[in-house]
Protein backbone atom coordinates (compact mmCIF):
# COMPACT_ATOMS: atom_id res chain seq x y z
CA UNK A 1 0.00 0.00 0.00
CA UNK A 2 1.16 3.73 -0.77
CA UNK A 3 2.00 5.91 1.78
CA UNK A 4 -0.12 9.12 1.52
CA UNK A 5 0.30 11.68 4.18
CA UNK A 6 -2.35 14.18 3.59
CA UNK A 7 -0.93 17.73 4.32
CA UNK A 8 -4.09 20.12 3.59
CA UNK A 9 -5.87 21.90 0.46
CA UNK A 10 -4.49 23.84 -1.97
CA UNK A 11 -5.83 27.66 -1.29
CA UNK A 12 -5.99 28.54 -4.69
CA UNK A 13 -7.88 25.58 -6.28
CA UNK A 14 -9.20 23.86 -3.03
CA UNK A 15 -6.98 20.22 -4.05
CA UNK A 16 -5.76 18.09 -1.61
CA UNK A 17 -1.94 18.20 -0.90
CA UNK A 18 -0.62 14.97 -0.11
CA UNK A 19 3.07 13.57 0.34
CA UNK A 20 4.50 10.19 -1.19
CA UNK A 21 7.20 9.23 1.29
CA UNK A 22 7.18 5.97 -1.27
CA UNK A 23 7.96 7.77 -3.99
CA UNK A 24 10.91 10.17 -3.22
CA UNK A 25 14.91 8.78 -2.93
CA UNK A 26 14.64 10.32 1.14
CA UNK A 27 11.67 10.63 3.43
CA UNK A 28 12.58 13.86 5.56
CA UNK A 29 10.72 17.42 5.08
CA UNK A 30 11.80 20.75 5.97
CA UNK A 31 8.97 23.09 6.62
CA UNK A 32 9.48 27.20 6.77
CA UNK A 33 6.63 29.08 8.03
CA UNK A 34 6.94 33.00 10.17
CA UNK A 35 5.01 32.71 13.82
CA UNK A 36 1.22 32.39 13.26
CA UNK A 37 1.49 30.99 9.53
CA UNK A 38 0.30 27.67 10.15
CA UNK A 39 3.75 25.52 10.60
CA UNK A 40 2.34 24.03 14.05
CA UNK A 41 -0.95 22.95 12.55
CA UNK A 42 1.39 21.18 9.51
CA UNK A 43 3.45 19.16 12.30
CA UNK A 44 0.69 18.13 14.13
CA UNK A 45 -1.34 16.88 10.65
CA UNK A 46 1.93 15.18 9.81
CA UNK A 47 2.54 13.08 12.85
CA UNK A 48 -1.04 12.37 13.25
CA UNK A 49 -0.97 10.95 9.62
CA UNK A 50 1.97 9.18 9.99
CA UNK A 51 0.87 7.81 13.39
CA UNK A 52 -2.42 6.47 11.38
CA UNK A 53 -0.23 3.81 8.99
CA UNK A 54 1.08 2.98 12.25
CA UNK A 55 4.32 4.21 12.37
CA UNK A 56 6.00 5.42 15.49
CA UNK A 57 6.62 8.82 16.47
CA UNK A 58 8.90 11.25 18.09
CA UNK A 59 7.95 14.73 18.72
CA UNK A 60 10.53 17.30 20.19
CA UNK A 61 7.81 20.23 21.38
CA UNK A 62 9.80 23.25 22.02
CA UNK A 63 6.63 25.16 22.59
CA UNK A 64 4.31 23.20 24.39
CA UNK A 65 1.67 23.30 21.40
CA UNK A 66 2.25 19.91 19.13
CA UNK A 67 -0.11 18.17 20.96
CA UNK A 68 -1.06 15.38 18.66
CA UNK A 69 -4.14 12.47 19.38
CA UNK A 70 -2.65 8.78 20.88
CA UNK A 71 0.90 9.99 21.62
CA UNK A 72 2.50 9.48 25.08
CA UNK A 73 2.98 12.63 26.60
CA UNK A 74 6.58 13.27 28.98
CA UNK A 75 7.25 16.49 30.53
CA UNK A 76 10.56 17.39 30.86
CA UNK A 77 11.59 20.39 33.51
CA UNK A 78 12.76 20.50 36.88
CA UNK A 79 9.38 20.62 38.71
CA UNK A 80 7.24 17.50 39.96
CA UNK A 81 5.41 16.71 36.96
CA UNK A 82 8.47 15.41 35.63
CA UNK A 83 9.14 11.95 36.39
CA UNK A 84 11.74 10.97 33.59
CA UNK A 85 15.48 12.41 32.86
CA UNK A 86 18.12 11.42 30.68
CA UNK A 87 21.58 10.75 30.58
CA UNK A 88 24.52 11.65 28.47
CA UNK A 89 26.86 9.82 29.35
CA UNK A 90 24.67 6.03 28.38
CA UNK A 91 26.47 3.96 25.95
CA UNK A 92 23.12 2.25 25.02
CA UNK A 93 23.46 0.98 21.23
CA UNK A 94 27.42 1.52 21.37
CA UNK A 95 28.50 -1.18 18.68
CA UNK A 96 32.35 -1.94 19.65
CA UNK A 97 33.21 -3.46 16.29
CA UNK A 98 32.40 0.35 14.42
CA UNK A 99 32.64 2.82 17.61
CA UNK A 100 34.76 3.21 20.43
CA UNK A 101 34.37 5.28 23.86
CA UNK A 102 36.89 7.74 22.60
CA UNK A 103 34.34 8.48 19.38
CA UNK A 104 31.65 8.70 21.99
CA UNK A 105 33.40 11.26 24.58
CA UNK A 106 33.97 13.70 21.64
CA UNK A 107 30.50 13.56 20.74
CA UNK A 108 29.74 14.72 24.07
CA UNK A 109 31.80 17.59 24.52
CA UNK A 110 31.18 18.70 21.30
CA UNK A 111 27.59 18.74 22.22
CA UNK A 112 28.03 20.59 25.62
CA UNK A 113 30.41 23.03 23.85
CA UNK A 114 27.69 23.89 21.81
CA UNK A 115 24.98 23.92 24.72
CA UNK A 116 27.73 26.16 26.69
CA UNK A 117 30.12 27.74 24.64
CA UNK A 118 31.93 29.37 27.54
CA UNK A 119 33.61 26.12 28.06
CA UNK A 120 37.00 26.69 26.52
CA UNK A 121 38.78 24.16 24.47
CA UNK A 122 41.37 23.61 27.26
CA UNK A 123 38.58 22.79 29.33
CA UNK A 124 36.96 20.75 26.93
CA UNK A 125 39.79 18.33 27.06
CA UNK A 126 40.04 18.39 31.19
CA UNK A 127 36.47 17.37 30.30
CA UNK A 128 37.35 14.26 28.07
CA UNK A 129 39.71 12.86 30.49
CA UNK A 130 37.81 13.19 33.51
CA UNK A 131 34.91 11.31 31.51
CA UNK A 132 37.26 8.82 30.48
CA UNK A 133 38.18 8.22 34.09
CA UNK A 134 34.25 8.38 35.23
CA UNK A 135 33.62 5.02 33.22
CA UNK A 136 36.84 3.64 35.04
CA UNK A 137 35.48 4.39 38.31
CA UNK A 138 32.26 2.14 36.80
CA UNK A 139 33.94 -0.44 35.73
CA UNK A 140 33.99 0.32 31.88
CA UNK A 141 37.12 0.12 30.64
CA UNK A 142 37.81 1.57 26.51
CA UNK A 143 39.13 -1.95 25.38
CA UNK A 144 36.81 -4.07 26.87
CA UNK A 145 33.35 -4.33 25.70
CA UNK A 146 32.20 -6.82 28.18
CA UNK A 147 31.97 -4.02 30.20
CA UNK A 148 29.92 -1.94 28.08
CA UNK A 149 26.94 -3.51 29.88
CA UNK A 150 27.21 -2.17 32.73
CA UNK A 151 25.20 0.92 34.36
CA UNK A 152 27.07 3.79 32.99
CA UNK A 153 28.33 6.93 35.23
CA UNK A 154 26.63 10.10 35.44
CA UNK A 155 28.00 13.28 35.54
CA UNK A 156 28.04 13.31 39.57
CA UNK A 157 30.82 11.03 38.99
CA UNK A 158 32.37 13.84 36.29
CA UNK A 159 32.10 15.80 38.97
CA UNK A 160 33.86 13.69 41.84
CA UNK A 161 36.74 13.24 39.55
CA UNK A 162 37.29 17.46 38.65
CA UNK A 163 37.09 17.60 42.42
CA UNK A 164 39.65 15.10 42.70
CA UNK A 165 41.59 16.76 40.68
CA UNK A 166 41.38 20.23 42.18
CA UNK A 167 42.53 19.03 45.15
CA UNK A 168 45.67 16.90 43.83
CA UNK A 169 48.78 19.29 44.29
CA UNK A 170 50.50 17.82 41.72
CA UNK A 171 47.28 19.50 39.30
CA UNK A 172 48.25 22.49 41.05
CA UNK A 173 49.16 24.02 37.43
CA UNK A 174 45.59 23.63 36.27
CA UNK A 175 43.53 23.85 38.61
CA UNK A 176 41.76 27.03 37.56
CA UNK A 177 40.78 25.06 34.02
CA UNK A 178 39.53 22.37 36.13
CA UNK A 179 37.69 24.84 38.35
CA UNK A 180 36.12 26.78 35.15
CA UNK A 181 35.10 23.58 33.91
CA UNK A 182 33.57 21.98 37.32
CA UNK A 183 31.65 25.37 37.47
CA UNK A 184 30.53 25.02 33.70
CA UNK A 185 29.42 21.61 34.07
CA UNK A 186 27.72 22.16 37.40
CA UNK A 187 25.44 25.08 36.11
CA UNK A 188 23.67 22.33 33.82
CA UNK A 189 24.12 19.16 35.10
CA UNK A 190 22.76 20.61 38.15
CA UNK A 191 19.55 20.66 36.78
CA UNK A 192 16.97 17.96 38.45
CA UNK A 193 16.45 16.04 34.55
CA UNK A 194 20.06 14.45 35.14
CA UNK A 195 18.97 13.35 38.11
CA UNK A 196 15.74 11.26 37.68
CA UNK A 197 15.46 7.85 39.45
CA UNK A 198 14.30 6.79 35.83
CA UNK A 199 15.35 7.29 32.61
CA UNK A 200 13.48 7.08 29.19
CA UNK A 201 14.80 4.01 27.36
CA UNK A 202 14.86 3.57 23.67
CA UNK A 203 12.68 0.31 23.53
CA UNK A 204 9.98 2.73 25.10
CA UNK A 205 10.41 5.24 22.00
CA UNK A 206 10.77 2.41 19.47
CA UNK A 207 7.53 0.66 20.74
CA UNK A 208 5.18 3.44 20.59
CA UNK A 209 4.45 7.26 19.88
CA UNK A 210 5.95 10.32 22.47
CA UNK A 211 6.32 13.72 22.65
CA UNK A 212 8.41 15.13 24.70
CA UNK A 213 7.58 19.00 25.93
CA UNK A 214 10.77 20.59 26.57
CA UNK A 215 9.27 24.20 27.06
CA UNK A 216 10.18 24.76 30.70
CA UNK A 217 13.99 24.05 30.06
CA UNK A 218 16.46 26.11 29.14
CA UNK A 219 18.26 26.01 25.66
CA UNK A 220 21.06 24.65 26.81
CA UNK A 221 19.42 22.12 28.27
CA UNK A 222 16.81 21.45 25.64
CA UNK A 223 20.03 21.13 23.16
CA UNK A 224 21.05 17.91 25.57
CA UNK A 225 18.11 16.30 25.46
CA UNK A 226 17.76 16.16 21.83
CA UNK A 227 21.40 15.62 20.95
CA UNK A 228 21.25 12.27 23.74
CA UNK A 229 18.17 10.90 22.48
CA UNK A 230 18.65 11.36 18.83
CA UNK A 231 21.94 9.44 19.24
CA UNK A 232 20.58 6.77 21.23
CA UNK A 233 18.05 6.15 18.97
CA UNK A 234 20.00 6.13 15.92
CA UNK A 235 22.40 3.73 17.75
CA UNK A 236 19.64 1.37 18.38
CA UNK A 237 18.62 1.30 14.90
CA UNK A 238 22.13 1.11 13.04
CA UNK A 239 22.37 -1.74 15.30
CA UNK A 240 19.29 -3.30 14.25
CA UNK A 241 20.80 -3.23 10.73
CA UNK A 242 19.80 -1.96 7.19
CA UNK A 243 16.53 -2.10 6.05
CA UNK A 244 15.72 -4.79 2.98
CA UNK A 245 15.77 -3.67 -0.43
CA UNK A 246 12.07 -4.28 -1.02
CA UNK A 247 9.08 -3.14 1.26
CA UNK A 248 5.59 -5.30 2.08
CA UNK A 249 4.43 -1.83 1.88
CA UNK A 250 5.84 1.76 2.22
CA UNK A 251 5.28 2.11 5.86
CA UNK A 252 7.87 -0.70 6.41
CA UNK A 253 10.28 1.99 5.26
CA UNK A 254 9.89 4.02 8.74
CA UNK A 255 11.07 2.24 11.92
CA UNK A 256 10.35 5.52 13.76
CA UNK A 257 9.36 9.17 12.62
CA UNK A 258 10.64 12.28 14.09
CA UNK A 259 9.46 15.82 14.52
CA UNK A 260 11.12 18.67 15.66
CA UNK A 261 9.59 21.69 15.64
CA UNK A 262 12.64 24.01 16.18
CA UNK A 263 15.38 22.90 14.66
CA UNK A 264 17.84 26.06 14.75
CA UNK A 265 18.16 24.75 18.81
CA UNK A 266 19.51 21.77 17.89
CA UNK A 267 21.88 22.87 14.70
CA UNK A 268 23.14 25.92 16.12
CA UNK A 269 25.65 26.69 18.35
CA UNK A 270 29.48 27.05 18.75
CA UNK A 271 30.90 24.60 16.15
CA UNK A 272 30.58 24.05 12.18
CA UNK A 273 26.89 23.51 11.26
CA UNK A 274 28.36 21.50 8.25
CA UNK A 275 30.24 19.07 10.84
CA UNK A 276 29.60 15.49 9.46
CA UNK A 277 29.56 14.12 13.36
CA UNK A 278 26.63 16.29 14.08
CA UNK A 279 23.78 14.36 14.92
CA UNK A 280 20.77 16.12 12.20
CA UNK A 281 24.22 15.74 9.72
CA UNK A 282 24.30 11.99 10.66
CA UNK A 283 20.74 11.29 10.19
CA UNK A 284 20.39 12.96 7.04
CA UNK A 285 22.75 10.92 5.46
CA UNK A 286 22.39 8.00 7.14
CA UNK A 287 19.07 7.80 8.60
CA UNK A 288 16.85 6.69 5.78
CA UNK A 289 18.95 3.18 5.44
CA UNK A 290 17.86 2.09 9.03
CA UNK A 291 14.52 3.31 8.51
CA UNK A 292 14.74 7.14 10.11
CA UNK A 293 12.09 9.61 9.09
CA UNK A 294 12.33 13.46 10.26
CA UNK A 295 10.29 16.51 9.71
CA UNK A 296 12.32 20.06 10.79
CA UNK A 297 10.38 23.26 11.05
CA UNK A 298 11.97 26.75 11.30
CA UNK A 299 10.86 30.21 11.07
CA UNK A 300 13.70 31.06 8.73
CA UNK A 301 15.18 29.81 5.36
CA UNK A 302 18.49 30.90 6.83
CA UNK A 303 18.61 28.76 9.60
CA UNK A 304 21.28 26.63 10.20
CA UNK A 305 20.39 23.43 9.32
CA UNK A 306 19.26 23.77 6.23
CA UNK A 307 23.17 23.75 5.45
CA UNK A 308 23.37 20.59 7.05
CA UNK A 309 20.50 18.77 4.75
CA UNK A 310 20.90 20.08 1.05
CA UNK A 311 19.53 17.72 -1.31
CA UNK A 312 19.10 15.01 2.16
CA UNK A 313 15.81 17.81 2.21
CA UNK A 314 14.09 17.13 -0.56
CA UNK A 315 10.55 18.27 0.31
CA UNK A 316 11.06 21.61 1.22
CA UNK A 317 7.28 22.97 2.25
CA UNK A 318 7.39 27.13 3.10
CA UNK A 319 4.39 28.43 4.81
CA UNK A 320 2.77 31.90 3.99
CA UNK A 321 -0.01 33.20 6.22
CA UNK A 322 -2.99 33.61 4.21
CA UNK A 323 -5.88 36.36 5.09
Amino acid sequence: MPLVVELGDDVANGKPVNWYPGEEMNRFIAVFGASGSGKTELLKRVASEVIRHGIPVLIFDFHGDVEVSHVNHVMMSSGFGSSVGINPLSIEGLNPQTHGLSDHRAEIVAMLRRAAPSLSQNQAHLLAEAMRTAYVMVGIEDRDPRTWNLPPPTFAHVQMVLASWSSDPDMKGRRDSINGCAAVLGAIFGHSLFHCPRNLSVSEILGGNWRLNLEHLPESIQVIVVDTVLRLVFRRLRAMGSLPVKFGCDADMYRIFVVIDEAKVIAGGQGYPNKSTRILNVIASEGRKFGMGMLLASQGRGDAFLKTGRSEYPVRIQIRLVE
